[in-house]
């Protein structure tokens, strides 16, 4: 290949960049006009209606009347909100949207269950045997106390009060029996008891959080929110790339020379095969095709968006890296396709062996008609000189 200098890499990144850019351009804004088409179809209505009848029979979520959906709530005046949300879902939500997490009592009341389970107080009655708990209700007991009835026994139907220390009287009970307002409580222990139901920092330890992770991972809603982001972003991102990934790395290399693209049009740097020669139609598609269609299968099939772009974000780097530091500077898709990356500039590029070898053959006998040329003149002036001589 005495004919072929290949590419420096940095025009090459730069013209992959350039490409990645206005394809990232175009994919976007053809993403953004199918994602509101498809907000607006019945189908996508109906998956949206699934998902939030499932949240409202949950009774984990509240509505929101300006986003009108089912949210967390927002700015709670104490713990209290979300220990209602939270015990709403155990007692009734549950069975409602999520049979498998309906609480297995054991015969004890609910209020007994969810102290011992989900804020870690003793089992005292040893119902329930090794209890493996999590963070936070491995620090439960810090923060909440049996409640206790007037007789001063355990209350079991009701939900664990906040622990003594907690309250500036030092008690949570006040002379008569009666159990004093969260007002009384102290000012840091009011955070303490919301970052333990809600971590507003985002905390994926908070009680509330956790229960949230158990519902949504949890069937039938995890298959019904699948469906509905799937027609949401899935169905229209797929589509995107069908559309514009095809026109931008396979339809104009077929139409520009020598499988160009517009970063490679503008950077003045082109594709061969590995002989030095004009790339194939089949090698373009080879070339283009394979990540094509695994972006699309895993934008399809992988649950979870952010791992499909992770995927291909990996693959991407590592198709990098490997055309900076392997020994012949090929990318994934080159060494699928067989291809070169050359500058075009210092590059002659021939469709074939037969068409070089005739291209040389003319560069040869236009050589030796110019050394003719050349030794003509020189009689003619060595003739010229005889005469005056």
């Amino acid at each position: 290949m005495k004919n072929i200098v290949f590419a420096p890499l940095h025009r090459r990144f730069f013209a992959a960049f350039i490409d990645l850019l206005l394809f990232l351009f175009f994919a976007l804004g053809v993403f953004a006009i199918l994602e509101s088409i498809f907000a607006v179809t019945p189908w996508y209505q109906g998956a949206k209606e699934a998902t939030d009848s499932l949240r409202e029979a949950s009774m984990l979520y509240v509505y929101n009347e300006e986003e009108e959906s089912w949210t967390s709530p927002s700015d709670p005046d104490s713990y209290l909100v979300y220990q209602d949300l939270i015990t709403s879902f155990y007692e009734e939500g549950a069975e409602a949207a999520s049979p498998s997490l309906t609480p297995n009592r054991e015969g004890q009341t609910f209020a007994y269950w969810y102290n011992v389970h989900l804020l870690g107080l003793e089992d005292y009655k040893n119902i329930y045997g090794y209890l493996e708990l999590s963070y936070p209700a491995t620090d439960g007991e810090k923060y909440f106390q049996w409640a206790k009835l007037p007789s001063g026994e355990i209350d079991e139907n009701s939900i664990a009060i906040p622990a003594d220390d907690l309250y500036l009287a030092g008690s949570a009970y006040d002379e008569n029996g009666n159990l004093r307002p969260l007002e009384n409580l102290k000012e840091d222990a009011r955070a303490d008891l919301m970052r333990f139901y809600y971590d507003e920092s985002g905390a994926n330890s908070s009680l509330y959080y956790q229960v949230m992770e158990q519902f949504t991972q949890s069937e039938p809603y995890r298959s019904t929110l699948r469906e509905e982001e799937a027609i949401r972003r899935a169905y229209p991102l797929a589509i995107s790339l069908a559309i514009t990934y095809p026109v931008l790395y396979l339809v104009l290399p077929l139409c520009f020379a020598n499988g160009a693209t517009f970063g490679k049009k503008m950077l003045k740097v082109a594709l061969t095969n590995k002989l030095g020669y004009k790339v194939s139609k089949g090698q373009l598609v080879m070339r283009a095709l394979p990540f094509y269609f695994l972006a699309i299968i895993l934008i399809l099939f992988v649950p979870n968006l952010w791992a499909s772009y992770a995927v291909l974000l990996g693959l991407l780097l590592l198709s990098y890296v490997l055309s900076i530091f392997s020994h012949s500077h090929l990318a994934i898709h080159d060494a699928l396709a067989a291809t070169v990356v050359v500058d075009l500039r210092s590059s002659t590029i021939y469709s074939s062996i037969l068409e070089e070898e005739e291209a040389n053959l003319l560069i040869e006998k236009a050589r030796e008609e110019a050394e003719k040329m050349k030794e003509k003149g020189e009689m003619q002036l060595e003739e010229e000189r005889k005469k005056e001589g």
